[in-house]
């Protein structure tokens, strides 16, 4: 009997020599249950037991009932996971840390004592390159001439002159000077002739490969100081937004509130507040990757608006506004700032639909926007694997909870270090987090030059258009297209099922409001200028009613969306089940014949759902009629599917190569987050993320059949090496293991709690 017959239907089929013992599959994490609540409190099953009578036998039902609960507990999300900052125990004033002086002087709340902080700082890490990975433990090694001398000629043991920046080792320049975790790489210790007590430390800069790099990569998408304070200060001026309230104010089918009254908006400048009996909602983004967004759900209390005093960013509210506010390129202005008079030419004519970018995407690979693991240093990877368009993370900007008055006030930040997300100085507007808007722009002749746009979630026309317009204003100046620097397109969340996102009238629950959909698109549309607009829907709300097919042909024939992608599952279905291609191939067939009756162009439809290898794209590619296939949990557990796909082939893809992008996921972490002691483990805590979803690969070498599938389970199995069998841990103190490879021991103090209870293994606090 072939070893594949013993296995129930939805096992992945391991053979015989590679299987520990079969009993059952593996009980893999269930993401419907991880996100199936929000609620931050936990609840014992043992109290069910008590609720039946304390010692009193239960009944066959009620145990069987208890069991259930006693198992749903150990499934499901850890809520309530926080993230705190690791800092220095010394911490070292920025301007010091790169070798300047700090015109605060002794008023400056940071030590300005070198000596003091490198007699204090941790010994330096070791970024282990390609040729130092084996399959065998302890799977990194270190060269011995890397390793750290027994006995030091400077008063600073922590300096290893032997290590790598891998920072400074591609850009020439390490942004984070003395402070960095890598210091003996771009740093000169010297000397005075017979006296090692006192040494003056020099940091060295690569010239030659800084001014390279600055003109072959670079990060963009930052909002400049001037607009920062605007946004911050409630005073960001939002002629469109305003002008198309007013218009949907006189508009007789306008948005109404449930009970039937009508909401008002005001501008606030960090957002559009919409006013609601007895609650107000505001635009917001995520907070800084360290920490958890907490949502406080009580009425933000009103805040008085002035106008700014004299301000170039002041802009009168017309009653029409037009959006060609972008300047010729010759132009002096900055065309990442508002323009103070936008169409002043022509005050009334609209954009049509047919002036926006359009959008050329068959045949390209598509990774989805995804929640927490999608941030650059995981996009970025993507893209040198393949992935041609990628998508910041869908952020909701519903609530803005007050700022917390124990919140560290801002200190000077170097022009060189804008983007260095940990640093307690390098803020960022509350509408346009650094996770959603950053992108790498490589030269213009790099094959790794791609397409970025950014998700957006929302449920009120107010918030939307608002965010769309900040967001066009900032970063819709660049050009379009692969060769853009800024947003190429933005794309609004239809189709997230999750409770809070669905109850507050967002995501999926837009599905069921086609006219409020209608309003939202149309005046982003009209806010994001050239800028295309996209969407990302389900086949609908309720499992067996699948009703999109009316939506997707009512918002083509309006001309309110430059593209579409079609995930296969209702919003109730969430991950449960296969998605559903056939009638994606039907909605599909639906639109192009609504294009041709009504002589519209073409746009891009992309469908979502189950893709785990080249063969499941090569099918429904060919099989439905889409233009591509957007890819989301298959690129979580393989982010080398786009290679798969780009070669037309199933790659068995060795341990030592899984680990190899483990280390660039490393190196691109550090690059985005910082090489200090906030970067080191800011990359730590994502790299663990990344790490609990791609150990639910199985290596097709060990299949039976291929190819596998994305929701087959694996029995308990061993690996064909050692490395592989550590790769295919499931437990999250084994994740921790591997990011001490490339980042170094854990700090103490330092927990990873991981997404999913069932990977959960003892005490977590034993993993700091």
């Amino acid at each position: 009997m072939e070893p594949e017959t013993l296995y129930p239907p939805g096992t992945a089929a391991i053979k015989a020599e590679y299987l520990i013992a079969y009993s059952q599959p593996v009980d893999i994490p269930d993401d419907d249950a991880a996100e199936a609540t929000t609620s931050h409190t936990t609840s014992d099953p043992r109290d069910a037991r008590d609720s039946q009578g304390g010692s009193k036998r239960l009944t066959g039902a009620q145990r069987k009932k208890l069991a259930k609960e006693e198992k749903k507990e150990r499934k499901g999300a850890n809520k309530g996971r926080r993230w705190g900052k690791m800092r220095d125990d010394v911490e070292l004033c920025w301007r010091i840390a790169l070798g300047r002086g700090c015109e605060l002087g002794d008023g400056c709340r940071f030590t300005h004592d070198v000596p003091a902080y490198l007699s204090s700082k941790p010994a330096d890490i070791y970024f282990p390159s390609k040729s130092d990975l084996q399959s065998t433990p302890p799977f990194v090694v270190i060269p011995p001439d890397s390793a750290p001398a027994s006995e030091t000629p400077h008063p600073y043991p922590s300096i290893n002159s032997k290590t790598t920046c891998p920072v400074s080792d591609s850009r020439g320049e390490c942004r984070n000077g003395l402070k960095c975790r890598f210091l003996g790489a771009h740093v000169r210790v010297s000397t005075s002739a017979g006296d090692d007590t006192h040494a003056e430390v020099e940091l060295v800069v690569d010239e030659e490969k800084k001014a390279r790099m600055a003109l072959s990569s670079e990060e963009m998408n930052y909002v400049d100081a001037e607009s920062m304070k605007l946004l911050r200060t409630r005073k960001y001026p939002r002629p469109i937004t305003d002008a198309y309230l007013k218009e949907l104010e006189g508009d007789p089918g306008k948005d109404t509130n449930p009970d039937g009254k009508q909401s008002r908006a005001r501008n606030i400048g960090d957002g559009v507040v919409v006013r609601e009996p007895g609650q107000e909602v505001v635009v917001m983004g995520e907070p800084e990757q360290e920490q958890e967004m907490q949502v406080d759900s009580a009425p933000i209390p009103p805040t008085p608006i002035e106008p700014p005093a004299s301000t170039p960013l002041e802009t009168p509210v017309t009653q029409t506004v037009s959006h060609s506010d972008v300047p010729e390129a010759s132009s002096p202005i900055d065309t990442r700032r508002p323009d103070p008079h936008p169409d002043a030419d022509t005050p009334d004519v609209p954009m049509r639909f047919n002036e926006k970018k359009g959008l050329n995407w068959s045949g390209m690979t598509y990774l989805a926007p995804l929640t927490t693991v999608g941030n650059l240093p995981f996009r970025r990877l993507c893209v040198s694997l393949g992935a041609d368009i990628t998508c910041g993370e869908s952020k909701s900007f519903s609530y803005l909870p007050p700022q917390s008055p124990s919140s560290p006030p801002a200190v000077y930040t170097p022009p060189p270090l804008p983007y260095i997300t940990n640093n307690p100085s390098s803020g960022s507007s509350p509408l346009l987090p650094p996770s959603l808007k950053r992108r790498m722009v490589p030269s213009p002749s790099s094959p790794f030059r791609k397409i970025f746009g950014i998700q957006l979630a929302g449920g009120k026309p107010g918030v939307c258009v608002g965010a769309a317009e900040v967001l066009g204003r900032e970063f819709g100046g660049f050009g379009g297209g692969g060769a853009s620097k800024g947003v190429d397109f933005v794309d609004l969340n239809c189709g997230c099922p999750i409770d809070l996102v669905f109850k507050s009238g967002a995501g999926s629950a837009l599905l069921d409001t086609p006219g409020k959909l209608s309003k939202i698109l149309t005046g982003m549309n009209r806010a994001l200028g050239t800028i295309p607009l996209t969407v990302k829907l389900r086949t609908g709300v309720k499992d067996g009613r699948n009703t999109v097919h009316k939506l997707m042909g009512r918002l083509r024939s309006e001309g309110v969306v430059s593209g579409m992608t079609l995930h296969g599952r209702t919003r109730q279905q969430r991950y449960q089940k296969l998605a559903d291609w056939g009638y994606i191939k039907e909605c599909v067939e639906m639109v192009r014949a609504r294009e041709v009756d009504e002589d519209l162009p073409r746009i891009p439809i992309f469908g979502n759902g189950d893709a785990f290898s080249y063969s499941d794209y090569h099918e429904k590619l060919t099989q439905t009629g889409v233009d591509g296939v957007m890819i989301g949990r298959g690129a979580l557990i393989k982010p080398w599917i786009f290679t798969e796909i780009k070669e037309g082939r199933e790659w068995d893809v060795s341990s030592r190569e899984r680990l190899e992008f483990i280390r660039q996921y490393a190196e691109f972490g550090l690059d985005h987050f910082g090489t200090d002691t906030a970067g080191v483990n800011t990359t730590r805590r994502y790299l663990c993320e990344a790490l609990s979803f791609q150990y639910r690969y199985v290596p097709i070498g060990l299949l039976e059949r291929l190819p596998g599938r994305i929701n087959d389970r694996p029995p308990a199995f061993r690996g064909r090496d050692d490395l592989e069998t550590l790769l295919a841990s499931g437990n999250s103190n084994d994740w921790v293991k591997i990011s001490e490879m490339f980042l170094g021991k854990v700090p103490e103090g330092w927990v990873f709690t991981p997404k999913h209870k069932s990977n959960s293994y003892g005490n977590e606090e034993s993993q700091g």
